[in-house]
């Protein structure tokens, strides 16, 4: 572990120029209006150029589309008001909203239903229905006008990333099928980027100065000419993502940074700094999502050359859940020292002592902190939302001190075994010890509950506090007060 802390610590880059865009993605966790501000002006101190914002359906759609919002969407406000504190710290915002697969949010509800390409599943989009290009336009002039009303809009991201997943596959819809027999073709590819450049369009007729940003999925091995022929070398730039923390030469070869470049002159990145290391993971491991980024850092030194405006900006992407039938994974408060180390990463491969003064005193760290602390993510520091973030390491600390502790778990195995169960039959003595450290654990991890609610209620909606504690604690409470009151029998042996 200490041998790959100093190898992030000492790697040399060639460091090509590139601008960061930190991802916010509000499919879980939605902050409250002000703790957005507060992190945007940590994201902008941290040198950030920009922000992507994945509104998901926290964004305060109206008409048809109101049906499919959450219930503590921002308001038309709230919105002006995050993108007008975005200016005020000079950060771009980017808005992402997803037109073809990843489109849970929506498709989830049985108002939009028809629009699946399978109806057995909620991602994809049946992209050749006419109802679908509808919803798309009405949803996306929504979000680009409120955008472009308050802040300028350079770029806007379409998403398409994982839209053929086994099932469903675009082309499998009947509309889809007759669109593709309409445009000539058996090749799901011509459907696909059919679709792209008419999003790209609904876009940039109205927006014509704005750049369309996508995920590379698609383009991926795909006829330079044929990307021609549909005019997205033009419309748009794909956005290679990948947050390996490890190997990402293999995941993204020479040979794949050649074929983009033979189509497009310019293209992004997207590593990660959270959300990328395990779905059901809370606390921040933040090695992983160095090493993500000092790979990255290699692919912008080899591959920026191929391109004729090269690798122009990298997104920091903080996924909040895998999609909307996951749970949360790690949340901003616990990410936030990944975050700034991983952005440091990206500058010039490396973190050095000075760059760990800079980050200590932006995430108001106190003047003792090291590099070491900050890697391994034992820091106190105490930006805003600190109290979140040390919840949730208690709650991963004594949830493993329980797991750990061999002298409850040899009680459990040898004096209340399955015999002893059945026969009612045991020590009272083991079993009033056993007992009395299931009802300490149960004390304290009240109180832990009652903490996360105090300290999640500043900065997120109640439901966050109650989605984590359902998913994270209740079952551990659940569990000691069923084996409580198990233990509890009155038949015993002296």
């Amino acid at each position: 572990m200490i041998r790959r802390l100093q190898l992030l610590v000492a790697v040399i880059s060639l460091a090509v120029a590139v601008d960061k865009y930190v991802h916010m993605d509000l499919k879980g966790a939605p902050p409250h209006p002000d703790y957005f501000k507060q992190s945007l002006d940590i994201f902008a101190k941290l040198g950030a150029k920009g922000v992507v914002i994945e509104w998901e359906d926290m964004f305060p759609l109206t008409g048809i589309l109101s049906s499919a919002s959450h219930g503590n969407a921002y308001s038309k406000a709230d919105v002006i008001g995050i993108l007008e504190y975005a200016n005020r710290v000079n950060l771009t915002v980017i808005p992402l909203v997803q037109t073809f697969g990843h489109a849970e949010w929506i498709l989830k509800t049985a108002l939009f239903e028809p629009l699946r390409e399978n109806e057995n599943y909620t991602n994809v989009f049946c992209i050749g229905n006419p109802a679908t290009k509808d919803i798309l336009t009405d949803l996306l002039s929504q979000v680009a006008q409120l955008h472009a009303a308050v802040t300028p809009m350079p770029f806007f991201h379409i998403g398409a990333d994982e839209a053929v997943i086994k099932k469903p596959q675009p082309g499998t819809c009947p509309e889809d099928i007759e669109m593709m027999e309409e445009l000539g073709t058996n090749d799901t590819k011509v459907l696909v980027f059919h679709h792209l450049r008419t999003v790209s369009k609904l876009i940039q007729d109205e927006f014509p100065e704005t750049k369309i940003l996508a995920w590379f999925d698609e383009f991926k091995g795909a006829d330079a000419q044929v990307i021609r022929d549909f005019e997205l070398d033009q419309r748009l730039t794909p956005v290679v993502w990948k947050y390996n923390p490890s190997d990402l030469e293999k995941a993204l070869p020479d040979d794949m940074w050649s074929n983009l470049s033979d189509a497009f002159s310019s293209a992004w990145g997207a590593s990660a700094f959270k959300g990328a290391d395990g779905s059901a993971k809370i606390d921040n491991a933040i090695v992983p999502y160095m090493s993500n980024n000092q790979q990255w850092r290699i692919q912008l030194d080899l591959h920026s050359g191929k391109f004729n405006r090269s690798i122009e900006a990298v997104i920091v992407t903080g996924w909040q859940r895998y999609d909307h039938f996951t749970g949360l994974c790690e949340l901003l408060p616990t990410s936030m020292t990944s975050l700034a180390l991983s952005m440091k990463i990206l500058d010039n491969g490396n973190v050095t002592t000075d760059d760990a003064s800079m980050i200590s005193s932006i995430l108001s760290c106190p003047n003792s902190t090291t590099l070491v602390n900050l890697i391994a993510g034992n820091d106190t520091c105490k930006y805003e939302g600190y109290k979140v973030r040390d919840s949730i390491k208690q709650v991963v600390s004594y949830m493993k001190n329980f797991d750990d502790y061999t002298w409850i778990h040899n009680l459990e195995n040898g004096w209340f075994g399955k015999t002893a169960q059945d026969r009612h039959y045991s020590s009272r003595y083991y079993i009033e010890s056993l007992i009395g450290q299931y009802k300490k654990y149960l004390k304290n991890t009240n109180k832990m509950k009652k903490d996360i609610i105090n300290n999640f209620g500043v900065i997120y909606f109640s439901e966050t506090a109650s989605e984590f504690l359902f998913d994270r604690v209740d079952s551990f409470t659940e569990k000691l007060s069923r084996a409580t009151l198990k233990h509890e029998f009155p038949s015993m042996c002296e």
